[in-house]
């Protein structure tokens, strides 16, 4: 360990100790098979893109298949992004979503 730096809460050390883990991001683009700038990339007109919306549910979404697969397959640590940037989440909301 550097001696400039004190050594992390138990809770960061954990974090940060290195392991197979899970970041798993949904959105529009994954209705396109594609990463999430792919409406910068291949330049999309928002209004193209905003159509991808009444397409995208979350139907048969099953957190607990997900952790258990992420188990199975050696991960330590999952991140689920239940509302990503272009206001779709993963959750029941009475909230105004955000425009895309």
């Amino acid at each position: 360990m550097d001696k400039t730096r004190s050594a992390p809460l138990p809770r960061v050390a954990r974090f940060e100790n290195p392991c197979f883990r899970l970041f798993l991001h949904h959105g529009l683009y994954s209705l396109v098979g594609q990463g999430e700038w792919i409406q910068d990339f291949q330049k999309t007109p928002v209004e193209e893109y905003a159509k991808l919306k009444d397409q995208f549910t979350a139907s048969g979404f099953s957190g607990r298949a997900i952790a258990r697969l992420a188990r199975e397959s050696g991960m330590r640590y999952a991140c689920l992004t239940t509302r990503h940037h272009e206001g779709i989440s993963l959750y029941a909301t009475r909230g105004v979503d955000a425009e895309i």
